[in-house]
């Protein structure tokens, strides 16, 4: 017992020593972590610049037509398709990143799937013009667009979003 006398008051000192707050210290929570950022000094911010930069998904050209209703948004590597006023739609991942330069764009796109010993496929055709078309509403848009999907031809206006 005499030898723990010094280790005891060694612990006594040493849990008892006060280390001054210099304001750094850790953050546990989100709500601190929001208040310290809102804190920074705006000279020490990094401007950043995004002009002309958009989410590979983000739509690069909108179309719609009607009778039947349908409105396709197209990006760069996706088209999504919504026909018969939305009952019926198509997801389709395919490269599109030319369809705004493409002052008449045309892309047939034909794919094949066998599962289970039965055929299936898809068999789409899109062509876009630079030709002013006005839409029902009496909106104008720059292109005129013609979509042939299951059979049936879709014809209506778009436009670069």
């Amino acid at each position: 017992m005499k030898h723990l006398g010094p280790y005891i008051i060694l612990f006594v000192l040493i849990s008892s020593c006060n280390i001054p707050d210099d304001g750094k210290s850790v953050i546990t929570n989100k709500y601190d972590a929001i208040t310290a950022l809102s804190e920074i000094d705006d000279s020490a911010k990094v401007e950043v610049k995004t002009e002309n930069v958009k989410p590979v998904n983000e739509p690069i050209l909108i179309a719609r037509g009607s009778e039947p209703g349908w409105y396709a948004e197209f990006s760069t590597n996706h088209l999504r398709l919504l026909i018969n006023n939305g009952t019926d739609s198509l997801h389709l991942n395919h490269d599109f990143s030319n369809i705004l330069s493409d002052k008449n764009y045309k892309k047939t796109i034909v794919e094949t799937t066998t599962d289970n010993a039965k055929s299936g496929g898809l068999t789409l055709f899109i062509q876009i013009e630079e030709k002013p078309c006005t839409e029902m509403s009496g909106e104008k848009k720059a292109k005129t667009i013609s979509i042939r999907y299951n059979n049936q031809n879709f014809k209506g206006c778009a436009d670069s979003k």
